[in-house]
Protein backbone atom coordinates (compact mmCIF):
# COMPACT_ATOMS: atom_id res chain seq x y z
CA UNK A 1 0.00 0.00 0.00
CA UNK A 2 2.64 2.34 0.55
CA UNK A 3 4.35 1.27 -2.43
CA UNK A 4 1.23 2.60 -4.52
CA UNK A 5 0.80 5.62 -2.63
CA UNK A 6 4.33 6.77 -3.92
CA UNK A 7 3.65 7.08 -7.15
CA UNK A 8 -0.19 8.65 -6.46
CA UNK A 9 0.56 11.76 -8.35
CA UNK A 10 -0.75 14.80 -5.17
CA UNK A 11 -2.25 17.50 -7.53
CA UNK A 12 -4.27 20.43 -5.56
CA UNK A 13 -2.10 20.54 -2.38
CA UNK A 14 -1.22 24.25 -1.57
CA UNK A 15 1.76 25.03 0.66
CA UNK A 16 4.52 22.20 0.96
CA UNK A 17 6.37 22.05 3.91
CA UNK A 18 6.58 20.89 7.51
CA UNK A 19 2.08 20.19 8.46
CA UNK A 20 2.08 18.56 11.67
CA UNK A 21 -1.13 16.50 10.09
CA UNK A 22 1.38 14.92 7.48
CA UNK A 23 4.50 14.13 9.64
CA UNK A 24 1.70 12.30 12.04
CA UNK A 25 -0.12 10.34 9.10
CA UNK A 26 3.81 9.26 7.70
CA UNK A 27 4.66 8.34 11.63
CA UNK A 28 1.27 6.66 11.76
CA UNK A 29 1.85 4.27 8.64
CA UNK A 30 4.99 3.40 9.23
CA UNK A 31 5.00 2.58 12.94
CA UNK A 32 2.54 0.34 11.58
CA UNK A 33 4.61 -1.16 9.14
CA UNK A 34 7.35 -2.08 11.81
CA UNK A 35 5.21 -3.57 14.55
CA UNK A 36 2.99 -5.84 12.11
CA UNK A 37 6.28 -6.72 10.02
CA UNK A 38 7.65 -7.76 13.64
CA UNK A 39 4.63 -9.62 14.44
CA UNK A 40 4.22 -11.04 10.88
CA UNK A 41 8.13 -12.34 11.36
CA UNK A 42 7.84 -13.47 14.83
CA UNK A 43 4.60 -15.91 13.35
CA UNK A 44 7.25 -16.94 10.29
CA UNK A 45 10.35 -17.77 12.88
CA UNK A 46 8.44 -19.16 15.74
CA UNK A 47 10.69 -21.97 16.73
CA UNK A 48 14.14 -19.80 15.08
CA UNK A 49 16.94 -18.83 16.68
CA UNK A 50 16.44 -15.76 14.21
CA UNK A 51 13.28 -14.77 16.50
CA UNK A 52 15.56 -13.16 18.69
CA UNK A 53 16.81 -10.68 15.96
CA UNK A 54 14.06 -10.23 13.85
CA UNK A 55 12.61 -7.35 15.82
CA UNK A 56 15.78 -5.32 15.25
CA UNK A 57 15.67 -6.02 11.19
CA UNK A 58 12.46 -5.07 11.15
CA UNK A 59 12.58 -1.72 12.54
CA UNK A 60 16.00 -0.95 9.98
CA UNK A 61 14.11 -2.31 7.18
CA UNK A 62 11.21 -0.02 8.02
CA UNK A 63 13.59 2.99 8.10
CA UNK A 64 15.69 1.69 5.13
CA UNK A 65 12.42 1.69 3.48
CA UNK A 66 11.42 5.01 4.60
CA UNK A 67 14.12 6.57 3.18
CA UNK A 68 14.03 4.89 -0.15
CA UNK A 69 10.60 6.05 -0.87
CA UNK A 70 11.28 9.65 0.28
CA UNK A 71 14.39 9.04 -2.88
CA UNK A 72 12.51 7.53 -5.16
CA UNK A 73 9.78 10.72 -4.68
CA UNK A 74 13.02 12.67 -5.92
CA UNK A 75 13.04 10.76 -8.77
CA UNK A 76 9.71 11.58 -10.02
CA UNK A 77 8.62 14.89 -11.54
CA UNK A 78 5.27 15.11 -9.59
CA UNK A 79 6.40 14.20 -6.35
CA UNK A 80 8.78 15.83 -3.66
CA UNK A 81 12.07 15.15 -1.37
CA UNK A 82 10.84 15.95 2.02
CA UNK A 83 13.92 15.35 4.66
CA UNK A 84 10.98 15.98 7.37
CA UNK A 85 9.32 13.22 6.17
CA UNK A 86 12.19 10.78 6.55
CA UNK A 87 12.78 12.12 10.18
CA UNK A 88 8.75 11.39 10.93
CA UNK A 89 9.06 7.94 9.08
CA UNK A 90 11.97 6.98 11.23
CA UNK A 91 9.95 7.92 14.27
CA UNK A 92 7.18 6.04 13.39
CA UNK A 93 9.57 3.15 12.83
CA UNK A 94 11.08 3.87 16.34
CA UNK A 95 7.54 3.80 18.23
CA UNK A 96 6.39 0.76 16.41
CA UNK A 97 9.53 -0.65 17.95
CA UNK A 98 8.68 0.80 20.97
CA UNK A 99 5.35 -0.51 21.10
CA UNK A 100 6.23 -3.79 20.57
CA UNK A 101 8.88 -3.56 23.10
CA UNK A 102 5.81 -2.68 25.59
CA UNK A 103 3.83 -5.73 24.37
CA UNK A 104 6.22 -8.00 24.20
CA UNK A 105 7.11 -7.36 28.10
CA UNK A 106 3.50 -7.32 29.48
CA UNK A 107 2.08 -10.06 27.16
CA UNK A 108 4.40 -12.30 25.32
CA UNK A 109 7.45 -12.60 27.66
CA UNK A 110 5.52 -15.26 29.71
CA UNK A 111 4.00 -16.93 27.13
CA UNK A 112 6.75 -17.42 24.47
CA UNK A 113 10.08 -17.39 26.64
CA UNK A 114 10.98 -14.08 23.95
CA UNK A 115 13.75 -12.32 25.40
CA UNK A 116 15.20 -9.34 23.31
Amino acid sequence: MILALLFVPITGVEGKGFTALDKLIHATIFGMLCYMSIIGQIKQHRFSPKKYRIAKYCLVFTILFGIGTEVAQFGLGYRTFDLFDILANTVGAFAGFAYFQFWISKCLKSAYNFNL
